[in-house]
């Protein structure tokens, strides 16, 4: 059967149109992409991530250009035409031209599909088919053949949620001696080790599961903000990115640099979450500032930042420390002290990152494990597949590198 595809010049948008017909169970022996003008890569590429699911199309692109009254046309030569990625007006005409399946991904935040297959969860996706209006069901896709893959934060989300369409995921790591449901550890349902709790509570605050409520007023201030250390560690990017502007303090670096240089070939929890700060520190302001000050600790903190109001008209630190809030008052110092914790909508990628720059992690499906998940460095895992059937990380890297392009 033939599967058309309206292109775009967004490559994530027709790549996952067409990944979500094969989800849905199509299995084409071509694959044609309706494009206005030529695509400027070739999409022969993704018959790499196809044949992984075990599917061997041919693709082909067709450029129609302006004259709409092609477009019909061409439509009827497919069974199935997928106009997602499409103009409003080639759907239109698929929809009152096409004889065979008209369909549309619909997901309501529009802005949220615009990232690798699997990073929303398919669940959230409604497959539209028209004339009917019904909706076609996708389900789990086995792929076919095991290996390895290095996945960032985006591409661990988007493998955890294509792993739900099989079955219950579950993980194993450190001390935990059975697999447990990130539920169950979300919820305090396991009893871990305190070395793995304490870091394990880091993990959930930069992964966003546990936030401060005063986060928000990082978000809404127009100072020019600057963090303690603590802030780097237990939190990182994801709160360093609320802010409008930012100045790094040298007596943080110092201080960052001084652990996490300390280790070996395993980082211990406390060296672990140093590379962690080490490595936003670094994406956030690149290379440290002059130093204002000898000292280090709280007393450097307080001492650069008082440099700093010198040349700067509205500063704030911000801090996870209560007594260092309290010190930078008494000198003057506008401050943002972080301490009213929430529960919220976190990222599960981020948790798997951050988790395993500590420890190996082990993947299950129900009773089954189906992945192992070890550091690479600081923003990437490396996940080996255990059976052929259960390899989305290496899915999810094929289709990562080709919309990345």
């Amino acid at each position: 059967m033939r599967l058309g595809i309206l292109g775009s010049d967004k490559l994530v948008t027709t790549t996952n149109a067409l990944m979500y017909e094969v989800f849905a169970g199509v299995v084409p022996d071509e694959v044609v992409i309706f494009t206005e003008d030529p695509p400027k890569t070739t999409f022969d590429k993704l018959s790499e991530a196809l044949l992984l699911l075990g599917v061997k199309p041919k693709i082909r692109y067709v450029v129609l250009g302006e004259d709409f009254s092609k477009w019909g046309e061409a439509f009827s030569q497919v069974d199935i035409v997928d106009v997602t990625p499409g103009r409003k007006i080639t759907a239109l005409i698929a929809a009152s031209t096409t004889k065979g399946k008209v369909r549309y991904a619909y997901l309501k935040e529009e802005v949220r599909g615009y990232r690798v297959l699997g990073y929303v969860p398919l669940q959230q996706i409604r497959l539209i088919e028209l004339p009917a209006f019904k909706q076609v069901a996708m389900s789990a896709k086995h792929t076919v053949s095991v290996g390895e893959a290095t996945l960032d934060r985006e591409g661990l989300t988007a493998m955890y949620n294509l792993y739900t369409l099989l079955g219950e995921v579950s993980f194993s790591f450190g001390s935990l001696p059975i697999p447990v449901t990130l539920e169950e550890l979300l919820q305090n349902k396991v009893t871990l080790t305190q070395e793995d709790q304490q870091y394990f509570n880091t993990c959930i605050k930069r992964a966003g599961y546990i936030q401060y409520e005063e986060e928000k007023e990082i978000a809404q201030t127009q100072d020019t903000l600057t963090f303690d250390t603590n802030v780097y560690i237990e939190l990182g990017e994801r709160v360093l990115r609320k802010a409008r502007k930012t100045h790094p303090l040298r007596s943080v670096y110092d201080e960052l640099d001084r652990v996490s240089l300390g280790y070996n070939k395993r980082p211990t929890p406390n060296e672990a979450k140093f590379l962690l700060g080490m490595a936003d520190y670094t994406l956030i302001h690149g290379a440290p500032p002059p130093s204002y000050t000898k000292s280090s600790g709280d007393v450097g903190i307080i001492e650069e930042a008082m440099e700093l109001k010198k040349h700067l008209e509205a500063l704030t630190l911000v801090t996870l420390d209560q007594a260092l809030a309290q010190r930078a008052k008494a000198r003057g110092i506008r401050t943002i002290h972080l301490h009213t914790l929430r529960k919220a909508q976190g990222d599960v990628g981020e948790l798997l990152r951050t988790l395993a720059q500590y420890t190996d992690i082990q993947i299950y499906i129900g009773s089954e494990q189906v992945a192992s998940v070890k550091r690479e460095d600081t923003n990437t895992l490396r996940v080996a597949a255990l059976e052929p059937q259960h390899n989305y990380a290496r899915l999810v890297q094929i289709l990562q590198k080709f919309i990345r392009q």
